[in-house]
């Protein structure tokens, strides 16, 4: 069976895009036909090639029904297509049909980025694809472009092509407003499409902005800031200037070239790590950006201060000299100033002694910087410069020391100074020679050797030593002897035989003796005696002849007997020796014959011999014996408490009388005085009183005989009569004089002193001094003191006590400078204790307690604080009030002092107002005799009185009331008289040329607050805690204080306010003054720093001076010419001030003073008020005391009901 169409082919329309499209081509027969597809190579038919050797074959496949389906249509599916069904059956059937593929518009290419430069042509070229007719429109944010409204500045072109339709937006001149996205939209009547063209007008990006330290340390500091527009062409990278800051006298941007430093960073980064700077250093930084086409401008300067460190350098120029023998004084130079690395706080002067280990450690001394008077009395308790001198004491004696400085900030201390060597004075050495020896080398010499003292105790270098020697045998006072020598032994000549002597031995140095050894006694050897220093010779008898004598004067060593020679007077008479024992001092010879005469002589032995013998004496025996003594009449030195024989032997026939007188009365037997029977008389215990001239009378018919005794009883001295004639802080001066010796020369004195609550205490005084001062002592204490002499018997009896008091007292009650004692910040106060008034008695320690307001238990924060300038006591809550009580220590006592103190808020300044510290304890004085009150009290309440006056006369005169006034939080309006603040009104001066230059300073003074903000400079160790609060950025900077000033109503004007109403700013002119420094009010007012002028707008007549002194203008700021400021307008000012700190408002807008076009209507405007020729009031500006101040400015409404009481009055916003 030949095919035939089941489906017979046909031409088919499809639009471009769709889906699925079947071109269909069913055949029949027997046997079933073959379908093939072929299409033709062109437009036209013929020229048939298979369907699967066709480029888009693969989009089509051929169904197993024979009928072509296209998985997606597209443009060049078009053509001409043959279908051919076969099956070897007849000829078979063919079909030629034509696909027509529908193009809408439509773009190759969607979206296109285009940039062009600043200024240059740049074209935008849209090309549509799609049948024509094709239509074209260009918009831009959403407005069409228009060719007949085309700017000048713009030209629209189209151009058709074969296959579509390109249009093109040429710019001549392109700005930045050209920037932006641009459709293209296409469109026929198959479809429309759009194409998106985002044009970018390139040129050098904004300067960043919003400079910021996001990190910092003591050599670097990280910055981050904001880019708002980069040009539209990507940031290449970041310029970051740097400089120190060369202070204000540079005003001039080419500073910038003679001092910069320069660092880059890649433009994908807002942040910038920047090194290598200097610890402790303001540095203002600077940023460009910068792209392919330039660099923007400058950014705002940031001001920031790196981190401290510790300091990079030791002082210089360190010396050291010797002042005394245990005193050095040290100096020096700080360090060299970009060592720094912070403000030096003060200094480390270490000292050890050279010869110790080098690893051995330095002992420290701080040298604080000491309190300036002048900021004590600010409140700022600012230090001055730190000392660069230094007393180092309490030193070893000649000793080589190695002495060192380190300069120290808040964060650490410095390396040290090289160390310099140098030794202490020499002084006299404190210790004697050591192992002293001493040996008698015969009856007259003494060898006496030593050994050095140790060498620690020298104190110099040796030059000899001193030998001084002493009889301690003699009866009387004698002087000392002494030989200097080099040698370690000495012999001492020219002694007395077999005598006692005390030896000391002492060092020498260039400074003097030094401390001499404890005595040591030494006795020469024994020698021959002297000659009997008497003899006397008596007939006892017919038969016997009695002989004595005495003792030697010196008898150089122990007697150990007496030889008697005997002999009759004859040629050929021999001597005979009779040896007598050493006690006995007479002999009677017997047997001898009465009509011879005998000689007698007598010698005493010692050891080493016999001495020499008594010249002869001759007599014969008699039976006529006379009463005669043979004793010998003696001088005798005795102890007290002894007992003494006098002896008074005598012989005669009949036996003699005897008998004893002393001092020409006769001796009488008693307890203590008996009469012996050999006539000796014999004294027990001797007393003082027993000393004197005893004489012995004996008596017979055939004669008499005496002898004198003279008996010394040596005893204690007596007591000294004492004085205390002087006193200082730590001494004593006294002198005395001496009652009776006691028989002996007194050797010395022991002085015994105690404090009123001591235990007794007492020092040895040299025997040759009547005077002595006593110390160191305790200052200001009471002392006792009794002097005792004592000699070679013992301790005299004590002098009566004597009672002194050195120098001094208790330190004051309260410090002398009470009012700067406290320096009060947020979290920590200080305590000048420097300034507490020690009494004459250096202060030794402190206590400090501390408790809040309102409780009972106080908190010890320590019971022995060293003295020094100032302590801190940290840790404290903000706008909390403490009482504080410390107590001063000295040797004379203490005196307590309390303090009520309130911390700051977190804030407000470093400082606090005097009159925020309340030292009430002591307290004394009478409220009646406080003249800080009486004053003001007696000034305000005539300033009262006088406002009373003023306003009764305003209203008689139908005048407006003259009320100033000034809004406090939550819109409240107080007001004030205005009466203490009328003189001060007339300095003003010329309107318009004060208006121009406030506006000029205001307008400089916003741009400055809404620029970048610097932070003031950070101190090591004060205001830390405050430092931070600090406001950065123009969003946190607290509003402007403004007052508002109501023109007069012009004719037919609207009374309510508007923006032509002036206002007047009211900033602070001097960036350097911090929240931290704000001055107190009471220094203000009396330095007349700055001022408020309150001008009415009628009832006080308003002049103009014709010159305004000079000295009246400070900075722009109209000052009074009075030194001290009303006490009412004190009161306002701090009334004002503590309203402003309950609220916070925005900023007010801000202009200057225009010309008013319209007088007012007021009848006393004309009249009352003092304009310039351009209808100017002059209002001074205020310079406020602090960095920031804020107020609430007058509402809209606020205004109306102002205006609503008809009285054209003049309204001020103040903040203070």
């Amino acid at each position: 069976v030949p095919p035939r169409w089941v489906m017979e082919p046909q031409d088919v329309r499809a639009s471009e895009g769709k889906s699925r499209l079947v071109l269909h081509c069913h055949a029949d027969g027997f046997p079933p036909p073959a379908v093939t597809w072929r299409r033709a190579s062109g437009k036209k038919p013929g020229n048939y090639r298979d369907i699967v050797a066709h480029e888009h074959a693969q989009d089509l496949r051929i169904h197993s029904n024979g009928s072509l389906v296209f998985g997606r249509v597209q443009e060049d599916h078009e053509g001409f297509y043959l279908c051919e069904a076969v099956n070897g059956i007849g000829a078979g059937l063919s079909k030629v049909v034509h696909l027509t593929v529908n193009v809408p518009a439509k773009f190759v290419e969607r979206h296109r980025n285009q940039t062009a430069r600043l200024g240059s042509t740049a074209v935008l070229r849209c090309e549509a694809k799609g049948d024509h007719p094709l239509k074209i429109l260009w918009k831009k944010t959403g407005v069409q472009l228009d060719q007949k409204l085309s700017d000048y500045r713009y030209m629209l072109k189209e151009e058709n092509t074969t296959d579509g339709t390109i249009s093109t937006l040429e710019f001549f001149t392109t700005s930045r407003g050209d920037s932006g996205r641009y459709v293209c939209i296409a469109s026929n009547e198959h479809g429309s499409d759009e194409m998106t063209i985002q044009l970018y007008i390139q040129e050098p990006p904004d300067l960043p902005r919003n400079l910021r330290v996001i990190e910092k340390g003591s050599r670097y500091i990280n910055i981050s800031w904001k880019t708002s527009q980069d040009g539209n062409s990507p940031i290449t990278q970041y310029i970051v200037e740097y400089k120190t800051d060369t202070g204000k006298q540079f005003v001039f941007a080419e500073v910038w070239h003679d001092h910069t430093f320069h660092t880059a960073v890649p433009g994908s980064q807002s942040h910038a790590h920047v090194n290598g700077l200097r610890p402790a250093v303001t540095y203002q930084f600077r940023i460009y950006a910068e792209n392919e086409l330039g660099r923007s401008q400058a950014s705002d300067i940031l001001e920031t201060t790196t981190e401290g460190e510790k300091p990079g350098g030791p002082p210089r120029n360190l010396k050291v000299d010797p002042v005394s023998s245990t005193e050095f004084n040290v100096t020096w130079d700080p360090p060299d100033h970009d060592l720094w690395n912070g403000e030096i706080l003060g200094y480390h002067v270490g000292y050890k002694e050279h010869r110790l280990a080098l690893d051995h450690q330095y002992t420290y001394k701080t040298v604080e910087r000491p309190i300036s008077t002048a900021s004590v009395a600010l409140g700022l308790a600012r230090p001055s410069m730190p000392g660069r001198q230094y007393q180092l004491t309490n030193l070893k004696k000649y000793t080589r020391y190695s002495v060192v400085v380190q300069a120290y900030n808040a964060l650490g201390q410095g390396p040290m100074t090289p160390e310099v060597v140098a030794t202490t004075l020499e002084d006299v050495p404190s210790s004697p020679p050591q192992d002293i020896r001493c040996t008698a080398l015969s009856s007259q010499s003494l060898q006496v050797s030593w050994e050095t003292p140790p060498q620690y105790s020298l104190n110099g270098n040796l030059k000899g030593y001193k030998v001084i020697w002493e009889n301690m045998d003699a009866l009387t006072e004698t002087s000392k002897s002494e030989m200097i020598t080099n040698a370690f032994t000495v012999a001492i000549h020219g002694l007395g035989k077999y005598t006692n002597y005390s030896v000391q031995v002492l060092a020498l140095t260039r400074a003097g003796d030094g401390v001499a050894s404890t005595p040591f006694y030494c006795v020469t050897k024994e020698d021959q005696p002297e000659v009997p220093a008497g003899v006397k010779a008596f007939a006892s008898s017919a038969t016997s002849i009695i002989v004595s004598w005495q003792p030697p004067h010196r008898s150089n060593g122990n007697i150990t007997s007496y030889n008697v020679h005997i002999r009759g007077v004859d040629p050929k008479g021999e001597w005979y020796k009779r040896s007598i024992q050493p006690h006995h001092t007479s002999y009677q010879a017997e047997n001898l014959h009465s009509k011879n005469q005998y000689e007698f002589t007598i010698a005493a032995v010692t050891s080493v011999g016999e001495g020499p013998r008594t010249q002869p004496i001759t007599i014969s025996p008699s039976s006529d014996v006379r009463a005669a003594i043979y004793s010998f009449g003696t001088v005798l030195v005795i102890p007290w408490k002894q007992d003494v024989m006098l002896p008074c032997q005598c012989v005669g026939k009949p036996e003699p009388s005897v008998t004893w007188k002393q001092w020409g009365q006769i001796v009488k037997s008693s307890a203590r005085v008996s009469l012996l029977k050999k006539g000796s008389l014999q004294i027990m215990d001797l007393h003082r009183e027993d000393s004197g001239n005893y004489t012995c009378y004996v008596e017979n018919r055939h004669g008499s005989d005496h002898i004198t005794h003279r008996l010394t009883v040596q005893v204690p001295p007596a007591a000294p009569l004492l004085n205390a004639t002087s006193a200082t802080s730590d001494s004593i001066n006294v002198r005395w004089k001496n009652g009776d010796d006691g028989g002996a020369p007194i050797r010395g004195y022991i002085l015994h002193y105690k404090r009123e609550s001591g235990e007794w205490e007492e020092v040895k005084v040299s025997q040759k001094m009547n005077s002595f001062v006593l110390s160191p002592l305790w200052c200001g204490n009471d002392y006792q003191m009794y002097l005792t002499a004592y000699n070679r018997i013992g301790m005299g009896s004590p002098s009566e006590i004597v009672k002194a008091t050195t120098r001094g007292s208790k330190p004051d009650d309260s410090p002398s400078n009470g009012d700067n004692f406290v320096t009060v910040n947020v979290s920590w106060i200080t305590l000048h204790l420097s300034t507490w008034n020690d009494g004459g008695c250096p202060i030794t320690y402190f206590e400090l307690e501390y408790r809040r307001s309102g409780e009972d238990i106080w908190t010890l924060v320590s019971n022995n604080i060293e003295v020094q300038k100032t302590y801190t006591l940290s840790e404290l809550q903000s706008g909390t009030t403490y009482d504080i009580r410390i107590r001063a220590h000295n040797n004379a006592g203490f005196s307590v002092a309390e303090y009520r103190i309130t911390t700051l808020q977190s804030h407000t300044s470093s400082t606090v107002p005097t009159d925020e510290i309340d030292p009430y304890i002591p307290q004394h004085s009478s409220v009646y005799s406080d003249l800080k009150l009486i004053i003001p009290l007696i000034l305000c309440s005539l300033a009262i009185i006088t406002a009373a006056g003023a306003v009764f006369y305003c209203f008689r005169k139908r005048y407006v009331s003259c009320v100033p006034t000034i809004y406090g939080a939550r819109n409240r309006l107080m007001t004030m008289t205005v009466g203490p603040f009328i003189g001060e009104i007339a300095s003003l001066h010329d309107a318009q040329t004060a208006a121009a230059l406030d506006n000029k300073q205001n307008m400089e003074q916003r741009e400055q607050y809404y620029a970048t903000v610097r932070k003031p400079l950070r101190s090591p160790i004060h205001e830390m805690a405050t430092l931070e609060k600090i406001p950065e950025y123009s969003d946190e900077i607290y509003p402007y204080a403004t007052f508002q000033l109501q023109e007069s109503v012009p004719p037919g004007g609207d009374s309510r306010c508007n923006s032509a109403a002036p206002l007047q700013t009211f900033v602070y002119h001097n960036p350097r003054l911090s929240t931290a420094d704000t001055l107190q009010l009471r220094e203000v007012s009396e330095r007349s720093v700055w001022r408020v002028t309150l001008v009415s707008s009628c009832d006080v007549p308003i002049h103009r001076p014709k010159t305004i002194p000079s000295d009246r203008l400070v900075n722009g700021t109209q000052r009074s010419g009075q030194n001290n400021r009303h006490p009412c307008s004190i009161r306002m000012l701090q009334l004002a001030r503590r309203t402003s700190e309950e609220a916070r408002s925005n900023f007010g807008p801000i202009s200057g003073f225009g010309n008013s076009k319209h007088q007012p209507h007021n009848s006393c405007s004309n009249r009352d008020q003092e304009r310039d020729g351009s209808g100017n009031l002059f209002i001074p500006k205020l310079d406020p005391p602090s960095g920031f101040s804020d107020a609430f400015e007058l509402s809209e409404a606020e205004c109306d009901r102002g205006h609503s009481s008809q009285r054209h009055i003049r309204d001020f916003v103040i903040a203070v």
